[in-house]
C-alpha cells in the first residue's frame, strides 16, 4: 500500500510537472511572440528615430536659413531706419524751404499788385499822352497848312 501511494504521488507529480511544462511551453511561445513584437516595435522605433533625425537635420537647415534671412532683414531694417531718418531730415529742410518760398510768393504777389497799379497808371498816362500827341499832331497839321498858305501868299506878294 505504501508503494501504491508513492506511485500515485509520483504520478500526480509527473502530471503536475507535465502541466507545468505545458504552461512553460505556452509561456515560452507567448514570450517568443512578445519578443518578436518587441523586435518589430524596435525596428519601427529605429525607423522613426531615423526619420526624426532626418527631419531634425532638415529643420536645422531651415532654421539656419531663417536665421540668415532674419539677419539680412535686420540689416535691411537698420538701413531703412537710417534712410527714413535722412528722409525725415530732408522733409524738414523742404518744409522750411516751402515756408520761405511761401513768404517769397507773398512778397511777389504784393509786388505784382503794386506793379499792376503802376502799370494801370502808366497806361492812363500813355492814353493821356496819346491824346495830347494827337491834339499836337492836329495842331501841327493846321499850323503846317497855315504856313503853306502863308508861303503861297508870300510867293504871290513877292511877284507883285
Amino acid at each position: 500500500r505504501g508503494l501504491a501511494s508513492s506511485a500515485d504521488e509520483l504520478g500526480n507529480q509527473v502530471r503536475r510537472l507535465q502541466a507545468t511544462m505545458q504552461n512553460l511551453q505556452s509561456e515560452q511561445e507567448r514570450t517568443k511572440a512578445g519578443l518578436q513584437e518587441a523586435r518589430e516595435g524596435l525596428r519601427s522605433c529605429n525607423g522613426n528615430l531615423q526619420n526624426l533625425g532626418d527631419k531634425e537635420q532638415r529643420l536645422e537647415a531651415v532654421t539656419g536659413a531663417m536665421e540668415r534671412r532674419l539677419a539680412e532683414l535686420g540689416a535691411m531694417l537698420k538701413t531703412t531706419r537710417s534712410e527714413l531718418g535722412e528722409a525725415s531730415t530732408c522733409l524738414a529742410h523742404m518744409s522750411e524751404e516751402n515756408k520761405q518760398t511761401r513768404g517769397n510768393l507773398a512778397t511777389t504777389n504784393e509786388n505784382v499788385k503794386k506793379n499792376s497799379l503802376s502799370l494801370r497808371k502808366l497806361q492812363e498816362n500813355l492814353e493821356e499822352s496819346n491824346k495830347l500827341l494827337s491834339h499836337t499832331n492836329e495842331t501841327a497839321q493846321r499850323t503846317s497848312a497855315s504856313l503853306q498858305a502863308a508861303r503861297e501868299t508870300l510867293d504871290k506878294t513877292s511877284h507883285i
